[in-house]
């Protein structure tokens, strides 16, 4: 018996209570590099931005259009 969808997507600032407890979950789009001293602060500061949409929507991956939003709503602009 088929059961009703469940979206699981949720809006910016209905964020559930249990996105703390999600932090521990591995959730990351890309993995930790393998010499974190190559890594710059603009690199980190997308890193955390991407994990953190994922975790407030309590999604896997994200899409190319929601990447270019989170890239935009940062100051990135294409000339």
């Amino acid at each position: 018996m088929a059961t009703a969808f469940e979206n699981r997507r949720q809006l910016a600032g209905d964020v559930p209570e249990q996105v703390e407890a999600a932090l521990g979950v591995d959730r990351r789009q890309f993995p930790p590099p393998d010499d974190p001293e190559t890594v710059t602060e603009a690199a980190a500061e997308l890193q955390k931005v991407i994990d953190t949409y994922k975790i407030e929507r309590r999604l896997k991956r994200i899409t190319v259009v929601e990447l270019l939003g989170l890239l935009e709503n940062l100051g990135y602009r294409r000339d």
